[in-house]
């Protein structure tokens, strides 16, 4: 197979690749130890489905070796594992991506109910439904994407041993092609809708309600030496939805505007019948964008999270065995669960 790429562009990109697949792994790591480590957490709706999210992402990077592993070592996005490996790889690659997308619109969704009608969250976002939604999501991709598991083979190259081929077989197939499309409305479309009528609703209601801004202008009480003051816990609980809102739209529009390219391959093709003329390495960059952003999720976390910060800190100190600095970081990690919604309970 003939290289497509220049031996520096390939160890270059190979290298971004590899190093993009392990912070993926390390932060993702973080994300769910954070979640399963701390009992409140775990009771978060929310929370569980970031758990989710963490878990999705984590072995979507990690079966995204064999993307970037021929890049580095060939120049070229061959095949070089096991033939057997083809069709499960591809598989399990789309299943982890697309449980990343619905995850994303069920938060949408947790956050819309728990902002919008409180009243009805106790009810329809327990911990029970929550998990029922979760096993849902895996199931339904389990099934819907059995088309991967059963067409894609790896067809050996003439004159090569060491590299091959991992091929669809019926690749313009009207029957594939409707799956194609299908596959794009419900992982693609709709969640990219959702999400953004949901979010336009819940950022109107938290930053343009008059009577939550006048509380949270108003919320400074003075003590009687009128020398100490405090926050009204209205502001606090505004804060830090505002800041999970914040947190959760930028995670959903880097994610949706690293996979429109991706998407846009499909969609040229079945329009105009031919390939996007892009050279080798547009397409290389356009696929890691998607790898990138599972990757990168636990940074935003980092970002907008009080909580999350709190955790991570803990987490190292326990690691590193500080025991000392780790009784310092509890009582504030106290007052931010109270207050935060990411990685919290409100």
């Amino acid at each position: 197979m003939l290289r497509m790429l220049s031996v520096p562009f390939s160890i270059f990109f190979g290298c971004v690749l590899g190093g993009v697949t392990v912070i993926g792994i390390v932060g993702n790591l973080f994300v769910i130890i954070a979640i399963l480590g701390d009992r409140k957490m775990r009771k978060s709706a929310m929370n569980l489905l970031l758990l989710n999210l963490a878990i999705a992402d984590l072995l979507y990077v990690a079966t995204f070796v064999h993307a970037w592993l021929p890049i580095l070592l060939y120049g070229n996005g061959g095949w070089i594992l096991p033939n057997v490996w083809c069709a499960p790889t591809r598989y399990l690659s789309n299943v982890f991506i697309i449980t990343s997308m619905l995850t994303y619109m069920a938060i949408c969704i947790e956050r819309y109910i728990a902002i919008i009608h409180p009243m009805k969250a106790a009810r329809f976002c327990s911990r029970n439904n929550i998990l029922c939604i979760v096993l849902g999501i895996w199931l339904f991709n389990l099934v819907f994407q059995a088309p991967y598991l059963a067409l894609y083979i790896a067809v050996p190259i003439p004159g090569e041993t060491a590299i091959s081929l991992c091929h669809n077989t019926q690749g313009n197939h009207p029957y594939w092609l409707t799956f194609k499309w299908v596959e794009m409305v419900v992982s693609f479309v709709v969640p990219c809708l959702v999400s953004v009528v949901l979010y336009t609703i819940i950022c109107r209601e938290l930053w343009s309600t008059s009577s939550l801004l006048n509380k949270a202008q108003n919320s400074i009480v003075s003590h009687k030496n009128g020398k100490s003051k405090e926050k009204n816990p209205v502001t606090e609980t505004l804060a830090a939805r505002r800041s999970v809102v914040k947190m959760l739209i930028t995670c959903v529009v880097l994610f949706y505007v690293c996979y429109i390219p991706m998407e846009s391959f499909f969609v040229y093709g079945f329009f105009w019948h031919a390939r996007l003329p892009i050279p080798h390495e547009g397409l290389l960059v356009i696929t890691s964008m998607v790898c990138g952003i599972s990757a990168f999720n636990p940074f935003l976390y980092t970002l907008f999270s009080k909580t999350f910060r709190a955790r991570v800190r803990q987490i190292i100190v326990s690691c590193c065995g500080c025991r000392k600095t780790s009784h310092t970081i509890r009582p504030s990690q106290r007052s931010i669960t109270r207050t935060t919604s990411s990685f919290g309970r409100i």
